[in-house]
């Protein structure tokens, strides 16, 4: 039987608890806490900021510190606007937790942790790598943070997730190729042929079954791109809402992989460890290899 028809069978039992001793004055009968499982002489049982008879009375589990699992305990809730009973109150894609965390307002769909509604991931301090860790098959991608197209400051671990892909591209704004293949990524003209290597791959990444995170490391000229101007350029002239453009102002994710050739792409497992690699020649190796995985 679950707690809600527990709470029931209390209530019915005892007439809502109005008769019976109440040692802690948490609303709940000492007779119907344990029917429910509660702590008597606790009035918040599991400690959430939240009384149990107050849980009982909004329908949150007053057994478990966050009913909805957000990563925001229900006592909190409500003094940030958020339900405690949806993990997403505002419906933009992050929990209320982590919106909580990264000083967003979890009840308004505009307050978002990334502009662009890139993935987000809660624990990415514990990821044991960094920029100083080598660079090899089967190590964990360097951890770095670059300015999107919207002006965010996106944390490449957060991109750290249980099931998808994640495929690194550092291009430059003066490569054709580069260019070449952000318009096919977009949806345009695929002048280099990479679609030969993988046909379905533009459907695959605006249906989010791969992450696919543009790096850009020079602007036009040949300089390093000093804000986030060059990825909006570079979105507008290659637009496609489902890909992260991040400006590399000191050359990092290029020194660490020693490019040789622009555009270079890599392929990271969903735990972001390196499991293939490709530059401009032999990125369509990187490519059919997420065409045997998603081939539609």
């Amino acid at each position: 039987m679950g707690w809600r028809a527990l709470v029931s069978v209390a209530l019915l039992s005892t007439g809502c608890g109005i008769l019976s001793f109440d040692s802690d004055d948490d609303g709940v009968s000492n007779k119907d806490e344990a029917t429910l499982g509660l702590d008597p002489d606790n009035a918040d049982t599991d400690n959430d900021g939240m009384i149990d008879g107050d849980e009982i009375a909004a329908n949150t589990d007053p057994l478990n510190a966050d009913t909805d699992g957000d990563r925001l305990l229900d006592g909190a809730e409500a003094a940030n606007g958020a339900d405690p009973l949806v993990a997403d109150t505002d419906g933009d894609g992050y929990f209320d937790g982590d919106e909580v965390i990264e000083g967003k307002d979890p009840a308004d769909k505009h307050s978002k942790i990334y502009k662009g509604g890139w993935p987000y991931y809660y624990a990415k301090g514990d990821l044991n790598s960094g920029p100083n860790g080598s660079y090899e098959i089967g190590k964990r991608f360097m951890d770095a943070q670059f300015l999107d197209q919207n002006g965010d400051m996106v944390d490449l671990y957060d991109f750290y997730n249980s099931d998808k892909p994640v495929v690194i591209d550092i291009s430059a704004e003066w490569c054709p190729p580069c260019n070449g293949l952000a318009d096919w990524l977009s949806g345009g003209a695929d002048t280099y042929g990479f679609g030969n290597y993988w046909p379905a791959g533009p459907d695959v990444i605006a249906r989010g079954d791969v992450y696919w995170v543009t790096i850009l490391g020079e602007q036009s000229d040949g300089s390093l791109p000093p804000d986030n101007q060059v990825c909006q350029r570079w979105d507008d002239s290659h637009p496609s809402k489902d890909i992260p453009v991040l400006a590399d102002p000191d050359y990092s994710t290029v020194y660490y992989t020693s490019l040789a050739f622009w555009p270079t792409v890599i392929m990271l497992n969903p735990g972001l460890k390196v499991q293939d690699t490709g530059s401009w020649g032999d990125a369509g190796g990187v490519l059919q290899e997420l065409n045997a995985e998603y081939p539609e």
